[in-house]
This record gives structure tokens, sequence and C-alpha cells, in this order.
């Protein structure tokens, strides 16, 4: 009975000699296997976050894919070192490549915020400075019949400066480049057709200056009445034996700029003209009208050699019927080619006149650089 005592406590001591054995070679083993680079992974990922989280990938996106390349690379070495035995894991290539993905997207950052901060006060004067344009240049729109597509281009443009304008102050600066690139293009798009227009526009300045001489000439040396429009001003000028004895506020056509073409365009006519015929009570739509012989011998010139050479459709027709006439004083150009006075004026230039009484339209009395101060 001793003797099967002791050979049981002999059996337990083996048997637990060797499981100390067995953990002391098991632990001496964990100790002696490398060690996973989970912090260095760690630190990898937070870095590639962080540059993603200030647009690295938008402002240096060169570096910021090599820091994703070298963090994909090291989760795949890890995953491969984690399929070998343990003792035989080599995490070295792993973790050099998650410090090396760590630095290259911190440098990717730094980068983006370095050039955030660049666009933001770029940005900033790009802003100001196509703001302050619009500002200059809407004197300019807000006097011309610019066209409707035009205008929409324009005003579309002024749009997306807003909203450009709103994006920067939210911090959106790459939203707010897009928006001010598309605004600058639309914006300056409609400023250089404005500033062709008139430019071609005011080439026949010194032509009208020679047309207004002439007229207030012609009214001095016949001791009769001419009457003067200057389109670009709005003005209507009654001249009395070479005198100026009125001026009226006029408006013209709804495209008033650039002479009449053809049926239809809403232009008003420049040139030399006469009344024809003087209309009253329901002779006209507008209380009283003074007609004019547009189109005259040069306007038929034109409007053919416009037909021949392809600038206006064959089934064009040139229109007539143009009158300084009232029912004006709405304070815009709205008519279809005519010139508009208020009734109370047409009263006074009706009785000053007869027909016969030249009538001369030119473009302006002034020249561009005076135009729009």
């Amino acid at each position: 009975m001793k003797r099967s005592k002791r050979r049981i406590i002999r059996i337990m001591s083996t048997f637990l000699t060797l499981i100390a054995l067995g953990v002391a070679v098991t632990f001496l083993l964990v100790q002696l296997a490398p060690d996973p680079p989970v912090e260095q992974i760690s630190k990898a990922r937070q870095a590639v976050s962080a540059a993603r989280s200030v647009n690295a990938h938008i402002y240096d996106p060169e570096q910021f894919k090599r820091a994703e390349r070298l963090y994909d690379s090291a989760l795949l070495l890890w995953k491969f070192q984690n399929q070998e035995f343990f003792l035989k894991r080599n995490f070295d290539p792993c973790r050099s490549c998650a410090i090396l993905a760590e630095t290259n997207a911190k440098l990717a950052g730094d980068h983006a915020v370095e050039k955030s901060q660049n666009l933001k006060k770029t940005l900033r004067t790009d802003i100001d400075k196509l703001r302050q344009e619009v500002r200059d240049f809407k004197v300019i729109f807000d006097r011309l019949p610019i066209g409707d597509d035009m205008s929409k281009k324009y005003e579309k443009g002024k749009l997306l400066l807003a909203e450009s304008e709103v994006n920067y102050e939210q911090a959106n600066y790459l939203i707010s480049l897009e928006k001010l690139t598309q605004a600058k293009d639309l914006i300056h798009k409609a400023m250089s057709y404005t500033n062709n227009l008139v430019a071609n526009y005011f080439s026949n300045y010194n032509a009208w200056v020679k047309w207004a001489d002439q007229t207030i000439d012609l009214s001095r040396k016949n001791h009769s009445a001419a009457i003067l429009v200057d389109k670009f001003s709005g003005k209507c000028y009654v001249y009395k034996n070479g005198a100026l004895k009125y001026t009226f506020n006029a408006e013209m056509g709804r495209n008033w700029i650039g002479t009449k073409r053809y049926k239809g365009d809403k232009a008003t006519p420049e040139g030399f003209y006469t009344v024809t015929k003087k209309k009253s009570n329901h002779q006209t739509k507008y209380y009283k009208a003074l007609l004019l012989n547009y189109p005259n011998g040069e306007d038929r010139q034109r409007f053919s050699r416009d037909v021949r050479e392809g600038r206006i459709s064959r089934s064009a027709q040139i229109g007539g019927l143009i009158e300084i006439h009232g029912g004006g004083g709405r304070g815009a150009n709205w008519t279809d080619g005519c010139i508009a006075l208020t009734n109370k004026d047409m009263d006074i230039i009706f009785n000053a006149v007869s027909e016969g009484t030249p009538v001369t339209i030119i473009g302006s009395l002034v020249g561009r650089d005076d135009a729009f101060e």
C-alpha cells in the first residue's frame, strides 16, 4: 500500500515536472518568436487616414498613393508571415513598409496643408479680383443690349462666383476653385463679347461727329429746324437756326446698338433721314408721330449687299415704318426700332418741326473712352 502511494506520488511529480518544463519551453519559444509590427501598422493607418482628411489625395496625389501602396504592402506581408510557423516568421519587411507608409503619409499631409493654405490666399485674391471686374463691367454691361444668350451666360457666371465665395467661407477651397474657374470662363467670355461689340460700335465715331456737325450747319444755313438723335446717350436734340433749342430723353429699339439691317432686328437705324409725314389723332397708336424716310438709298444698298454676301438671310426683308413717336418715358429701350419720346415732349417737337425737316441719327456724340464714365 505504501509502495503504491509512493509510486503515484512519483508519477504525479514527474507529470507536474513535465508540465512545468512544457510551460517553460513554450514561454521560451514565445519569447524567441518575432514580435508582429502592430504598433507600426497602427501608426501607418492613422497617418494615411489623417492625410486623406486634409485632402492629400488631391493636393499631393503621388505622395499619398505611395503611402497607400506601402501600407497595403505592409498588411499583405503581415498576412503572409502569419501563415508561416511562428518561429520562422520575419516581420522586418512588413515593419519597414509600415514605417515608410507612415513617413510618406505625413509628408503628403504636410504638403496638403501647405497647398491648401496657399490656395486659400490665392482664391481670396482671385475672387476679389473677379468681383471687382464684375463691378467695373456693370457700367458697360447694363448700358448695352447684349442678347439673351450672352446675358444668361454672364448671369450664370455671377451666380457661380457667389457660390465660389460661399464655398470659400466654408473652407471648401477645392470646390471654390472649381466654381471660380467656371465663373471666370463665363464672365470673361461675356466681357470679351461686349468689348468687341463696343469697339465695333464706336469705330464709326468720327463719322458720327461729322454727321452731327453737318446737321447743325444745315440748320444754320437754312435757318430751319433739324433733329439730331444720339442713341447711346438716349437723347433727342432739336436745333433751330443752328442753335440747340430742345433736349429730350429718348428711348430706342431693344437692340439699338449698331445700325438697322433688316425687318424685325429691333434696331434703330443710323444715318440721314427726313420727316416725311406728321401723324396725329388716329393716324398712329402712339399719340403723335413723325414718320421718317427709312429705308433711304444707303440703307437699301447695304441691305442688298448683306443679302448678297450671306450676312443676312435671303428671306429677310428690309423693313420700314421708323418714326419718332410718343408713348415714351418708360426708362428703357423698348421699341421695335423707332425713337420714343414722352407725349409731353412729343407735343413740343411736333410743333417745332415740319415735313421735310432733316433727322440725323448717330451712335454717340462722345467717344468710347468718355461714354462709360
